[in-house]
């Protein structure tokens, strides 16, 4: 079932016009561009250390969301995602990609055009037959422990815990695109990074958007216990200057610490368990159309790894709470009567995770219980997931 939702907090409805919108998914791209680089960077010429190869990067789901009650409302991701790539090591430095982002989802003839994918159904517009974008990245990696990545960034959940990303997004965004640096030493890692969501001209009838966000994480050991410490900063700017009619700035900004602790069991067929504690922050600054100025949150969980199951219990306890990536579960409002607003949201969610080591296949199956709610919500599914890689020439 598809049911209709208000645009998430990170993904509103573009003020474009359907040809501003048409014109960011060209079917063009995908038809011809990637088909004729294929004939024409293999005849580049090429040092001795330079290697060309074309990856396939893909995955075909069924997710089924049972969601019921005020909070949300179910939906269903039948399709697929397809990002085939040309990656050219230039030197051991320098690597550049070209490629094109296929989002298509079964029985869709008409698709919303920008970042509103980010969590469906969507209000938007229908603009176009397909949903092809282009992918355009360079990755510099001076050592070991810097890499650079400009134009689209890998798809990636940055390290964030589930109250602030929401995993459906992996099936249902577009690609980010901007700029990332990556840090990485023995005992800390680090990802920084820019999303430039929606760009602007002079005298522009919509806002321009971006979206900045850090994960940073210590690590250390402790006994038999792997110890980390990571924090999360998320800020959503709307603004812009020399627009069409002057518009207010908008500001929204999501922080989080917390410890978890991890255990290697190697016992049988356990493998680990994990456990964390989780402390969130929100605020924001002008017209967001937000119930509550600032808020908090408490994110607990636990997951026990028995080969080739991942089992996860979870708790959330929010006040005032809004997410810019996260699911609308976590929301302090709902999403299906913007009249109501929760005080205080409490809930309670298992998850099983069946995917083998080398395996394609993924199953999931979360069940949620809200404290205030006699119904549970259930949000289950399949992926297949193919990363194929051709050496074209070396």
């Amino acid at each position: 079932m598809i049911a209709a939702q208000r645009p998430s907090l990170s993904h509103p409805v573009s003020d474009a016009t359907p040809a501003q919108q048409a014109g960011a998914a060209s079917p063009l791209f995908g038809k011809w561009l990637l088909p004729l680089l294929m004939v024409l960077l293999p005849l580049l010429p090429l040092h001795a250390q330079d290697d060309i190869r074309l990856h396939l990067d893909g995955q075909h789901f069924l997710i089924d969301n049972e969601y019921f009650g005020l909070h949300n409302q179910g939906y269903t991701l039948p399709g697929f995602r397809l990002d085939p790539t040309l990656a050219w090591q230039v030197d051991e430095r320098l690597q550049l990609k070209l490629g094109v982002h296929w989002l298509h989802y079964w029985g869709a003839h008409r698709y919303p055009a920008g970042f509103t994918y980010g969590v469906l159904p969507t209000e938007a517009d229908s603009t176009t037959s397909r949903h092809v974008l282009p992918l355009l990245q360079a990755r510099y990696a001076p050592n070991k422990h810097l890499t650079l990545v400009m134009g689209s960034l890998d798809a990636s959940s940055h390290g964030l815990v589930a109250p602030l990303f929401n995993s459906k997004r992996l099936q249902a965004a577009d690609p980010e695109s901007g700029a990332e640096l990556l840090l990485c030493f023995s005992h800390f890692e680090a990802d920084v990074w820019v999303d430039w969501q929606q760009f602007v001209w002079r005298r522009s009838p919509y806002q321009e958007q971006f979206l900045m966000g850090i994960h940073a994480a210590w690590r250390t050991n402790w006994g038999q216990w792997g110890l980390e410490v990571p924090v999360s900063f998320l800020g959503k700017h709307t603004g812009g200057q020399m627009l069409a009619t002057p518009m207010r700035v908008k500001n929204i900004f999501n922080e989080s610490v917390g410890i978890e602790a991890e255990r290697m069991l190697q016992a049988g067929r356990l493998e680990k368990l994990r456990i964390g504690m989780h402390l969130l922050h929100y605020h924001s600054s002008g017209p967001t159309g937000l119930p509550a100025p600032s808020g908090n949150g408490l994110y607990l969980h636990a997951t026990l790894a028995v080969r080739p199951v991942d089992a996860t219990i979870a708790y959330w306890h929010g006040h005032r709470f809004e997410s810019i990536l996260g699911s609308p579960l976590y929301y302090s409002h709902s999403v299906v009567d913007p009249t109501v607003v929760f005080n205080k949201v409490d809930l309670f969610s298992f998850t099983l995770r069946y995917n083998p080591t080398g395996s394609p296949l993924g199953l999931f199956a979360t069940v949620f219980r809200y404290v205030d709610q006699q119904d549970p919500l259930f949000s289950f599914g399949c992926t297949l997931s193919f990363h194929p890689t051709i050496s074209l020439r070396k």
